[in-house]
Formats: structure tokens, sequence, C-alpha cells
């Protein structure tokens, strides 16, 4: 059982690396993206860079508390920001959204400097949740309103991607007590398992989102 663990362990590490490709095809694509699509460049890159430097982390026995907490704080930030660049919100639901943004970042920061878990699984959990309602209402702004065929094509997958993402994320913290009750070796074979094929299709599905980008795009 060990050797398989470690090839799907081994599985899981190649997937996280195939962030570079959407990377890659951001940065080839960024002269053409206009604010909303460099927000979502941002965020890849964002992921691959916390995705690095936490696999170091993992190898080196070092803690990923404070990383994981300052990539879930930057998540919400960047969504926030994607949902306002693709919305046209008046003033009082602007400054909601920023007030979430500031209370959630307080609670992690509480969360972080007051207990010694992980992070908060109430927190990364309301995280994921309004990461997946949020990519619920930008899909179907971009896919009614949004006139530019390059453009709506290109967040289509890339908002896809987000939801995709996230909903088997809020599947696996589901199932994850329970994985845990029978043994956290248990746990992390079953995550290892099926991570890796959908990072590589999320990443794959970003990627090809920003590769049709051929032109700068016209605004909305």
């Amino acid at each position: 059982m060990e050797k398989y663990y470690k090839i799907f362990e081994w599985a899981y590490n190649l997937s996280v690396v195939t962030l570079i490709i959407p990377v890659i095809a951001a940065i080839f694509r960024w002269k053409f993206l206009n604010f909303s699509l460099k927000i979502a460049a941002i965020n890849i890159i964002k992921m691959l860079i916390i995705s690095t430097i936490g696999l170091y982390f993992y190898y080196t026995g070092e803690s990923n508390r404070l990383l994981y907490s300052i990539s879930t704080c930057l998540d919400i930030i960047l969504v926030s920001l994607l949902l306002l660049s693709i919305f046209n919100f008046k003033k009082v639901l602007k400054w909601g959204l920023v007030s979430l943004c500031i209370i959630f970042i307080g609670l992690m920061i509480k969360d972080y400097f007051n207990t010694k878990t992980l992070l908060s699984s109430y927190l990364t959990t309301a995280e994921t949740i309004f990461v997946i309602i949020a990519s619920i209402l930008m899909l179907r702004k971009v896919a009614l309103t949004y006139k530019s065929s390059s453009y709506k094509r290109s967040l289509i997958w890339i908002l896809s991607a987000l939801l995709i993402m996230n909903l088997f994320s809020i599947l696996i913290s589901t199932l994850m007590e329970k994985m845990l009750s029978y043994s956290n070796e248990f746990m992390q074979f079953c995550l290892y398992l099926s991570s890796p094929l959908f990072i590589v299709i999320t990443n794959l599905m970003v990627a090809y989102g920003f590769y049709i980008i051929r032109n700068k795009v016209r605004e909305a």
C-alpha cells in the first residue's frame, strides 16, 4: 500500500506543477487582457507561487499555517475584485463587498494568532462557498450580457474551472472528517488519488481560456 501511496503522492505533486501551463499562457497573452482577465491571471500566478512554496514547506517539515492563511485571504480579495470588474454594483454593494473582505481577513488574523490548527474549517468553508456563489453569478452574467466573443469564451472557461475546483474542495472538506476518523493515512491517500485529475483538468481549462485571447478584448 505504501508503494502506491508514494506513486499517488508524486502524481499529486506533478499535477500541482501543471499550474505553470496557465501561468505561461497568461504571461504570453497579458498585453491582450482586460482588467477582469488580468485579475484572473494574477490569481493563477498566486496559486502557482503558494502551491510551490507549500510543497517545499511540506517536504522540509516547515509550518504552512501562515502561507495558507495568506492564500485564503488573497482568494477572497481577488474573487471580490473579479466580481467588481464584471458587475456594475451600486456604491452600497461595493462597500458591502469591501466590508466583507475586511471582516473575513480580520477573522483570519484572529484565528491565526489564537489557535494552533492549520486553518479554521469554518472560515475556509465560508470562503469556498463564497467563491462558488460568486463563480455562478459571474458565469451567468458573462453568458447573458457580454458581447465580445473572445472575452466571453475566455472568462467562461476560467470561471468554470474556478467553480469546479471549489466544488471539489468543498466535497473533500465535507468528507475529510469522516476519512480522518478512519485514519490520517487513508484521508491523504484519497486526496492524492482524486485531486490530480481535477487539478490537471482545471489548469488546462484556465490555460485554454487565456490561449484563445489573441487580440485586445473589448470592454463590455
